[in-house]
């Protein structure tokens, strides 16, 4: 017999913004349209696995050119012949003839699942209040900002009490990861170029990745520094203003000397410089 070809559930970028995310930052009742689209694919995803699941294979799965035996259909296919070893019709009939019976039905219910998915998606779109999702996102990042910044400067105060130092440090990056968090809310609200998933994987190790102002980079790194010995920069971050009470020892632990005196005129500087 031939069967309705399976429906494909689109592919979801992964710069999608998840509806987990939008509610952390700017509530749950701004997600809800994020959610209901989730919750569309969860059910059309559902539909199609329930309809894989209970057919039969076809082609040649091992050579490429088909498909495998769903779980379901191979399950049932090994009680049939369980039973007819045994010389047994089971009392409702061969469990795969049922299978086959109920194909139609699953096939409808995820081809209506696969094609409402645009529905919902444009219903989403237009529900979604993109401005105000902005506006909550840029209040996010700046209070998040301003912790950063407070337990970099006190870490670094702290930085001879480890940890007390270390403390300040953990608390900084938990303030980064919301100023990351938000910076991802407020660029897909606003359509930027930049993606959730690229801010995702951004590296804050330097200053590339961290909020404005110099003097809070300048003691986040110097903490790192401090605390996390070993470090190797190929160069100094830019627009960092490093504490004057800064070991130099500690830009010589990382970088040669020579090195470190040109990118400090050009890029680095000291506060009493």
């Amino acid at each position: 017999m031939t069967m309705l070809a399976i429906p494909n559930v689109p592919f979801r970028s992964n710069g999608a913004m998840d509806a987990e995310t939008l509610a952390e930052v700017a509530g749950t009742e701004a997600a809800e349209p994020l959610r209901q689209v989730e919750r569309a694919y969860g059910r059309a995803q559902t539909a199609v696995r329930e309809l894989r699941d209970n057919r039969p294979g076809e082609g040649s799965a091992y050579l490429g050119t088909g498909r495998a035996a769903g779980k379901g259909w191979a399950a049932a296919a090994n009680a049939d012949a369980a039973d007819a070893a045994e010389e047994r019709i089971p009392a409702d009939g061969w469990r795969t003839a049922a299978l086959l019976a109920g194909d139609d039905a699953r096939w409808a219910d995820a081809a209506a699942a696969v094609r409402a998915l645009p529905i919902v998606e444009r219903r989403a779109e237009a529900a979604l209040d993109r401005e105000a999702i902005a506006a909550a996102a840029a209040k996010a990042a700046a209070a998040a900002v301003a912790t950063w910044a407070a337990e970099a400067e006190q870490g670094w105060s702290a930085r001879h009490d480890p940890a007390e130092a270390w403390n300040h440090r953990r608390a900084g990056e938990a303030a980064l990861g919301d100023w990351r968090q938000a910076r991802r809310v407020e660029t897909w609200a606003q359509r930027k170029g930049e993606t959730p998933a690229a801010m995702a994987k951004a590296d804050l190790s330097g200053a590339s990745y961290l909020p404005e102002g110099p003097a809070a980079r300048g003691c986040w790194l110097a903490l790192g520094l401090m605390l996390k010995p070993g470090q190797v920069w190929p160069a100094i971050p830019n627009d960092v203003t490093f504490p004057e009470d800064m070991p130099e020892k500690l830009l010589d632990a990382v970088m040669p000397g020579g090195k470190r005196q040109v990118d400090l005129t050009t890029t680095g500087h000291h506060a009493h410089a």
